[in-house]
This record gives structure tokens, sequence and C-alpha cells, in this order.
């Protein structure tokens, strides 16, 4: 798991080509995906399909955490 921390007005906007899950630990954060913006609440989850842009960004006055984990067929290792 990746673990992000923005300082208040920091973003962060990235793509891959996997599905990823990112996890709201702490702070204020909104996230932008196909240009629809969500503001997350702590402990909320958002799915991002693989190769789409998206930008996270900390609208708060402090610290703001995610994790982000990738997920699908395409992280699966293969023996």
């Amino acid at each position: 798991m990746a673990r992000i921390i923005l300082s208040p007005n920091e973003s962060f906007e990235h793509y891959h080509s996997h599905e990823s899950r990112t996890i709201h630990v702490k702070g204020d954060i909104q996230i932008t995906v196909g240009g629809m913006s969500y503001r997350m609440k702590n402990k909320e989850c958002f799915d991002v399909p693989g190769n789409t842009p998206h930008t996270i960004i900390n609208v708060g006055k402090e610290d703001a955490e995610v994790g982000c984990i990738g997920v699908g067929k395409s992280m699966q290792h293969k023996a």
C-alpha cells in the first residue's frame, strides 16, 4: 500500500494501468476522477479504474493522509 501525505492545498495527480482503491485515513480531501469531484470522509474508500487520471487534493487546513492499494487482475503475480 502506498501512503500519501498532503499538506494543505497540495494535490497529487497521477494514473496507472491497474485499478486502485483509495482509502481516506485523515484530513479533508477531495478526489477528482473523470471530471467528477467527490469529498471524502474519514475511513471512506474510493475505487479508480485503471488508466484513469485522478487527482487527490487536500482541501483542509491540516495535513491529510490517504492510502492507495492496487487491485485487480493486472496486480496478480504469476508463479
